[in-house]
């Protein structure tokens, strides 16, 4: 088995990743662009330089409401393998209560 699983992900201009949990920690840094993170029930502007951590059983997710940019994030999955062993699971789409940003 492996302990950390690092990621690259790059959301083009309106691109997003819905609502979900992971059993595992997860940290991500904003590389490049503006987007917006959000966990439980609130969601944060985030620009590069950003750095989050979700908790093992946080909802969260990651959007880009920018119409012209891509937003850029590295991050890590830890302690797990893969996507798989995170013990990724979807909880549901970013809908207008969530999107604050």
């Amino acid at each position: 088995t492996h302990d950390v699983t690092l990621w690259r992900a790059r959301f083009a201009p309106g691109a997003a990743h819905a609502r979900h949990t992971h059993d595992v920690g997860e940290a991500f840094f904003v590389v490049s662009g503006r987007g917006a993170a959000g966990t439980g029930d609130k969601e944060y502007e985030v620009a590069a330089g950003s750095g989050l951590y979700v908790p093992p059983g946080a909802v969260h997710w990651f959007r880009n409401p920018d119409e012209t940019e891509p937003v850029e994030i590295i991050g890590v999955y830890a302690p797990a393998g893969s996507l798989q062993e995170s013990g990724y699971r979807y909880v549901g789409e970013i809908t207008d209560e969530y999107r604050q940003v």
